[in-house]
């Protein structure tokens, strides 16, 4: 091979390690095939490997393996070239990881800055309160193993320990992590009888099948079961609702939200959102205060105002003792 077709294949090397563990077998397949498009005889592939992996170590990347196991790269050298805006992007985000409590994961981007790239973002501070550092060992290893479940799209079961301290196992199907208000959570949907023989693309109506989990109230994640995910998505209620003066601009930004009327004269604007969960829906809203209504469902509506009402009465009753 010439000098540019071994770096080629360096090159190509490098970028299958990269995309995570794999095999002795599938990295001589694919070595193989990227030989046959660059035009070069494929030769002896294996030995071409061994040689390249070789090179690698030798320039300072850490490359894991062993017999009956994946390859993996642990630790890349390889010369990171960014742009002084690249640089303040990876920066922030360094910055809101370790904010959010994943001061492990903000140390792995902080190896890609130097020590002066945090300059330009010493002034920003985010208000978030997570519960925990989600990098300690233990949240660690839960993450990990919901990240697994969820590839495989398998039901499994947690063990929880909810906020009164009370256990109890929950067996999950489709789930996802979502981080809400800086706190992470396994948002997934606990199946209820009926039997599993029911088709794959539920009814939307089963929106209350919805449940989030707080990750570091997870106190084990078991084995994936066999049994395939029976629900393709998340059940979604559809709420229609109406912001109103100084809202009545507002542009929607989430994209489960639809613009269904917009009154500039009357500074009104009305919503229609496909919402998950409700109760995440209403701590939303309350932020808007007296700019906000609910339109429909009507229980919805009605169970809400039902909730200003018991403020206000407790306004009205409870004494205030200085």
């Amino acid at each position: 091979m010439t000098p540019d077709s071994q770096l080629s294949f360096i090159l190509q090397l490098l970028k299958h390690l990269c995309h995570g563990p794999i095999s002795r077998e599938e990295l001589i397949t694919k070595l193989s095939l990227d030989l046959d498009e660059m035009g070069h005889a494929g030769g002896d592939v294996t030995q071409k490997l061994d040689r390249g992996l070789k090179k690698l170590r030798s320039c300072g990347f850490e490359i894991e393996s062993a017999p009956h196991h994946p390859y993996l790269l642990k630790q890349s050298n390889f010369p990171l070239l960014l742009t002084s805006t690249q640089r303040g992007a990876i920066a922030t985000a360094r910055h809101l990881l370790e904010q959010l409590g994943f001061a492990q994961e903000a140390a792995e981007l902080q190896l890609l800055l130097k020590s002066n790239d945090d300059q330009d973002i010493a002034s920003l501070e985010a208000d978030f309160s997570p519960p925990v550092d989600y990098s300690q060992p233990q949240f660690a290893i839960i993450l990990d193993q919901l990240r697994d479940r969820i590839t495989q799209q398998q039901r499994f079961i947690i063990d929880y320990q909810g906020s009164g301290g009370d256990r109890r196992h929950y067996d999950l199907d489709h789930c996802e992590l979502r981080l809400h208000q800086g706190a992470l959570y396994l948002f997934a949907i606990v199946p209820t009888p009926p039997p599993w023989t029911l088709p794959k693309h539920r009814p939307t109506q089963f929106f209350d099948r919805n449940q989030p989990f707080r990750v570091d109230r997870i106190l084990q994640v078991f084995p994936s079961s066999r049994d395939s995910w029976t629900y393709s998505s998340f059940g979604t209620l559809t709420i229609r609702y109406q912001l109103q003066g100084p809202l009545g601009t507002y542009q929607p930004r989430r994209p489960q939200e639809t613009v269904i009327e917009r009154h500039p004269d009357r500074k009104i604007v009305i919503i229609e959102a496909e919402e998950d969960y409700v109760f995440w829906f209403i701590q939303r809203i309350m932020r808007y205060r007296e700019h906000c209504q609910i339109l429909d469902p009507d229980w919805l509506r009605n169970q809400h105002q039902q909730t200003i009402q018991k403020m206000l009465d407790n306004y009205k009753t409870s004494s205030v003792t200085m």
